[in-house]
Formats: structure tokens, sequence, C-alpha cells
């Protein structure tokens, strides 16, 4: 009889790696600057070049999906044009370059090990003047794209050579005319950086919830202000990006004064700087009535963790069994939350 056997092979990828990686928990010794002075005021606007610049870097650090976080360090004054071997991690602007290359990235090693990488832009090479774009949604026609230059560049500093995938981001030649698709990693480039830097896993979970009187006498009185303090805990290897919390949920006995926060980053393997949605007992608190809110809080890859609960206002002046007063009275936040899930939350 005739025996039939498939095979899974995995994926044959077209990157390669320069040899060079950084040797820490995460891949940079320093953040990476921009010399903004370098670059001349008629070629962009400073904030505008500034906001590209970091675009660059952003996109590393949220689509990579590795073990990967690169900080952009802000702006210096660093002129020694990418030589690779001083202190800082450098991005900057030269006239002409005695090339055809649009940029170039420039590494310091040791024994392999990454120390440093400069990045210099050039205005003209051996083919003439670089016509560069600093538009937002990528370059017009006859034009290159400066963030999808940056992303390349960056690539060379973590450690990434040429592909030979042209729809790569580390393909190594840039093509004129190019938008969003020149900006988002190929899947070629996540796996050269996973290689390098191993996959990232991401495990952050809602931990527990709590009221805090701003007052600290333990009593909500009519007119006072709380919080509801949440706290949240990042158990990922790597960092969590651009975090949201919501909060819904409506009760006549106080108004909510923050309902959303904008969390920002959650760096890996601790807890995070408390959430506070900030509220005002109303002029008719009435006690006895349980608040019930929900809370979401969703990150850039669309991860995300839910729960519910309620604050109970008991009165302090009503004894038990007592009907409560309906013309309101001192009241005091009974209870402490947990999140809905117990333990963490584990996406794969």
């Amino acid at each position: 009889p005739m025996i039939t056997c498939l095979l899974w092979l995995p994926a044959a990828w077209a990157y390669t790696l320069n040899g060079r990686s950084w040797e820490k928990d995460y891949p940079t010794e320093e953040a990476f600057e921009l010399n903004e002075a370098s670059f001349p005021k008629e070629l962009v606007d400073p904030g505008v070049l500034e906001e590209r610049f970091q675009l660059g870097v952003t996109i590393w650090n949220t689509q990579s999906l590795a073990v990967l976080h690169l900080p952009y360090g802000g702006l210096n004054e660093d002129l020694q044009h990418g030589d690779g071997n001083n202190d800082h991690n450098t991005t900057l602007y030269t006239a002409y370059y005695e090339g055809t290359s649009l940029a170039k990235a420039r590494h310091n090693a040791i024994d392999g090990a990454l120390t440093d990488c400069d990045v210099t832009f050039y205005g003209s090479n051996l083919n003439g003047e670089i016509p560069w774009s600093f538009e937002y949604d990528g370059a017009p026609e006859g034009t290159y794209d400066f963030t999808h230059t940056v992303i390349h560049e960056l690539g060379h500093c973590l450690g990434i050579s040429h592909s030979e995938e042209q729809a790569a981001i580390m393909y190594g030649s840039s093509t004129k005319g190019s938008g969003w698709e020149k900006r988002d990693l190929h899947a070629d480039d996540i796996a050269a950086v996973q290689d390098l830097y191993g996959l990232a896993t991401v495990e952050w979970y809602i931990d527990s919830w709590w009221v805090e009187d701003e007052n600290d006498d333990g009593l909500l009185q009519e007119g006072d202000r709380a919080q509801l303090v949440v706290q949240l805990r990042n158990e990922s290897s790597g960092h969590v990006y651009d975090v949201i919390g919501a909060l819904s949920g409506q009760h006549p006995a106080l108004s909510w004064e923050t309902t959303a926060l904008n969390i920002g980053d959650l760096a890996p393997l601790q807890a995070v700087e408390p959430l506070r949605f900030h509220f005002q007992i109303t002029e008719d608190c009435q006690p006895h009535s349980a608040i019930p809110f929900q809370l979401t809080v969703e990150d850039l890859l669309g991860n995300q963790q839910s729960t519910e609960g309620s604050l109970t206002l008991s009165c302090l002046d009503e004894q038990p069994g007592e009907e409560p007063s309906a013309d309101g009275c001192s009241c005091s936040p009974s209870g402490q939350g947990a999140s809905a899930y117990a333990g963490s939350a584990w996406f794969l």
C-alpha cells in the first residue's frame, strides 16, 4: 500500500542578522535621541521632525511583539555625525554623502555586544539632492518617506541586516512615494527582531480597587470628593503600550469627575501607578444605595480586561433596621473590590 506523509515546514524567512545585539533585558544601553538642530529648518518644521522620529521608534516598540523597548531620549546637540563610538544613540543630519545611501546606521560593539548606534540622514548624495518627505500619511510621488527610513535604520541598530523580502521594512532599497505599507512591520521584520530578542508574553490584569476619601476622615458626606483607585499589574515579559481605562455607570448619589484615563505604557513585571477616578457626593446623597460601575482597560493591541463592582454607601446616622432618611446624611464607603478575574489575564 502507498503511505502518504505530509510534512510541515517552517517558513523560509528572508532576513539576515548583522551579528550584533544589545545585551540587556531590554536591548538599549541608552535611549535613542534626535539632534533636531542639525536638520535645516527650511527642510522640516522641528516639531514635525520630532513627531515623525518618535513614530518610527514607536512602531518597533508596538509592532515587534518582542522583548523590546526603545525609549525616546529627547533632543540633544551631538554633532559627531554618527561616528558610532560616543555615549549617545543619536539621529542627525549632514548635507552630503559620498555614495548613494539615503541614511546610514553606524554601530559600536564589543564582541558583538552593541554599546552605541548612531543614524545619519543625508541631504544629498552622488545621485543629487535627496527629496525627503515628512508627511504623516506617507511620501508623495517622487519623494522618500523620512519615517520609513527611521524605522529601517533603527532596524540596523537592533542588529538586523537587509532582507530579500521586498515588502519588508528591512529590504535594502527604498521606494519613492511609499505610505503606511512601508511603515508597518512585515512578518519578516517581526521574525528577525524576535529571533534576536525573543517573543514577549502579554500578561496584565486588573488586580484590585478601593475607595479613598480625600478628606481622609473615613466619611463621605454631602459635597465630599473621593477617588475610586484601581491597581493594575503587568506580569508581561515586555512593555504593554498605550493603555486606556474607561469607567461607566451612573447613580444619583454621586457625579463622576473622571471617566476616562490615558494610562500610557506599562513597564514589565511590576505593579503600575494606580488609576484614580475622581467623584463627588452630591448634595442629595441617598444612603443605603449601591452605586454600580464597570471598568474596562484596553491596550494598543486590543487586549482587554473588564471588572464590575459597586460602591455601597452606608448611612452612619441610621440604626440597623431603620428606614434611611430622605434628606441625605454622612456616608462611609464599605468594602474593597477585587478584579472580576482571579489571577492574571493571559493573552496568547
